[in-house]
């Protein structure tokens, strides 16, 4: 199978089984004042939120800078979930619960609670390829999140964790390995990249185009970081943007993560940094990584390595939604 070019996105073979989500984790937000509480702290609107819906919303610092971010599912007025890199579900309860004061609601880490399993097909007939993004889907005890995506489509199932003899997800160590490598892979040529650790402070919102993904609100009330991700926009002092890239490494002798940088010669000829991996996953039925990079819009255009100034070379993708301007 060839290597994936500007204008061909790549695609892998149907169906895909479920993947189990090992590095997701998942909070739970409950009480009288859930709904305030978290409508203080995220850059989205979650008291808009109808009641059985899904978003995208980020955690900031007093500078803007994104701590976490969530898929946030509202199950009842004042119940919801939280899915969240795992690496970060310990410290980010941590500085929220320092926050909630004589709030009336209980934060919570039920991820020992839930399965949280990956799905995706390329299949355009399929339910899950139907369902607009951040819709959801309710089966008896489950719950399918439809997440933005690219050509192939994903979803986020939660179900009560049990013991399962469930076939259909992946079970034996190395088809699982492949599988969640592949999920990553197609995560990141979504263009909506997750923080995890190695990205804590390394963004404000929309150098990841959160703004665009809808995953934050310029209407309504305040919440840490508001004012700087207000004025990063509406200013036009946003100089990054995330982008979507493929990169051939047909031995998988590489070995790319998030959080490494990435390089551009600048107008003297000299290689410099010039953005940073948020998202990577690498296809083994491709031969090549998927990545999202926050990178510098004066090298947008430009010829990039990642790892290094010799590192592989990055081949530009489109970016499967529209940079919202006008918002």
């Amino acid at each position: 199978m060839p290597i994936p070019t500007a204008t061909t996105q790549p695609t892998a073979p149907t169906p895909y089984p479920p993947v189990h989500l090992s590095d997701w984790g998942v909070l739970s937000v409950t009480g009288d004042d859930a709904c305030t509480f978290l409508q203080g702290q995220l850059t989205n609107d979650v008291a808009l939120m109808p009641v059985a819906t899904a978003c995208l919303a980020g955690y900031c610092s007093a500078k803007g800078r994104l701590l976490a971010s969530f898929v946030v599912l509202k199950r009842a007025p004042n119940d919801f979930l939280l899915l969240l890199s795992k690496d970060l579900l310990e410290p980010t309860a941590k500085r929220l619960k320092m926050f909630i004061m004589r709030a009336k609601c209980t934060l919570a880490d039920e991820s020992a609670n839930w399965d949280l399993l990956g799905e995706q097909t390329a299949e355009t007939s399929d339910a899950l390829h139907q369902m607009p993004a951040w819709s959801v889907a309710f089966e008896n005890t489950e719950t399918l999140i439809r997440l933005p995506s690219a050509k192939v489509a994903q979803g986020v199932r939660l179900r009560p964790a049990e013991p399962s003899s469930d076939a259909s997800v992946v079970s034996n160590e190395s088809d699982a390995s492949t599988a969640l490598a592949i999920w990553h892979f197609n995560r990141a040529l979504s263009g909506v990249a997750m923080v995890v650790s190695a990205t804590v402070e390394s963004f404000v919102p929309q150098m990841l185009n959160y703004e665009s993904t809808q995953g934050v609100s310029f209407k309504k009330g305040c919440y840490p970081g508001q004012e700087i991700v207000a004025r990063s926009q509406f200013r036009g002092a946003i100089k990054r943007r995330a982008a979507v890239f493929v990169a051939a490494d047909p031995s998988h002798s590489l070995a790319l993560a998030v959080g490494q940088e990435v390089f551009a010669r600048d107008e003297d000829g000299v290689w410099q940094a010039c953005g940073l991996v948020a998202a990577v996953g690498y296809n083994p039925q491709l031969a090549a990584w998927g990545l999202t990079v926050s990178l510098q819009l004066t090298h947008a255009n430009d010829a990039l390595t990642v790892g290094n100034p010799d590192g592989i070379a990055l081949t530009p993708q489109p970016l499967p939604y529209e940079i919202l301007l006008d918002i």
